[in-house]
């Protein structure tokens, strides 16, 4: 069994002055990620299946969309304390794919004990799946069924297999090719670039 610890680093310094977060990821011989692993545990912090009142949750607000392929029972709800910046607690929200859930829920323990702030966390059905609006609220998620933008690949995101926090203040950058050769950098949300 090998432990890798993986750094999360500050990336809002203008309200985190605190340590880095180390995050154990466990592998077996091979490189295999360890399955039994017991899952974090305490209150506040939980994984559970999608209920049907989470699913039409998810349905409605536009998540889980009709041509999304992921299977419901491959992801998992979580919920987990974080504070925000001034140090208030709050119960957050998120939908990831099993593979990833206890990783997940040990990761944002981790932040929660060390302080890091995190200004929001709820469904992106709270924004009707809008992930410019979402993101300019600054709200940390991760199962949103999509497409990269500009391409026609399933994102990350779009399998429930990538978190973002405090988007931001950490906003996704990427070079986009265009039609006529040249290059642009895409920055979303697009107030990130302030």
């Amino acid at each position: 069994l090998t432990m890798l610890t993986t750094p999360i680093p500050s990336i809002c310094s203008d309200i985190w002055d605190g340590p880095f977060v180390s995050v154990p990821l466990f592998y077996e011989a091979g490189g295999q990620k360890q399955k039994d692993r017991p899952c974090a545990s305490r209150e506040g912090f939980s994984i559970r299946e999608i209920s049907d009142d989470l699913f039409e949750r998810m349905r409605g607000g536009n998540t889980y969309k009709e041509d999304c392929i992921v299977p419901r029972e491959d992801l998992r709800y979580l919920m987990v304390l974080h504070k925000d910046k001034d140090g208030n607690i709050h119960q957050g929200e998120m939908v990831v794919h099993k593979l990833i859930a206890e990783d997940v829920l040990e990761i944002f323990e981790k932040l929660y004990d060390a302080g890091y702030p995190i200004e929001r966390m709820v469904l992106p059905d709270n924004y009707m799946a809008d992930d410019e609006t979402m993101m300019r609220d600054n709200n940390s998620s991760c199962f949103n069924f999509r497409f990269i933008s500009h391409t026609n690949k399933i994102s990350k995101h779009g399998l429930g297999m990538a978190v973002d926090i405090n988007t931001l203040y950490n906003p996704y950058h990427k070079i986009v090719k265009n039609e006529d050769g040249t290059q642009e950098e895409v920055i979303e949300p697009a107030t990130g670039k302030d």
